[in-house]
């Protein structure tokens, strides 16, 4: 199913987001999975970081020692690559 969230509306995700029927980890799984499942035919990705990638959905906690205020923004564990 994690894949089928990537096909949503953005005002469809923040609903199942809020409602918490859904994390915001579901879909970056869920577009994790489409990135893998493509990627071998596209080749639109210089590097996936799953597991940043996956972080940067988590709540943020200021007292855990792995936060960082001045970590990298969200979205930093996927580059994009073009070829022109």
């Amino acid at each position: 199913m994690s894949e089928e969230l990537t096909a949503l509306s953005g005002h469809e995700k923040a609903r199942l987001i809020r409602r918490r029927e859904i994390s915001p980890v579901d879909l970056v799984r869920g577009y994790l999975a489409r990135i893998g499942r493509w990627d071998s035919i596209l080749r639109a990705w210089i590097n996936v970081d799953a597991e940043q990638a996956i972080s940067f959905g988590q709540p943020r906690n200021p007292w855990n020692p792995a936060y960082s205020a001045s970590s990298s923004s969200p979205g930093s564990g996927v580059y994009a690559h073009e070829e022109f």
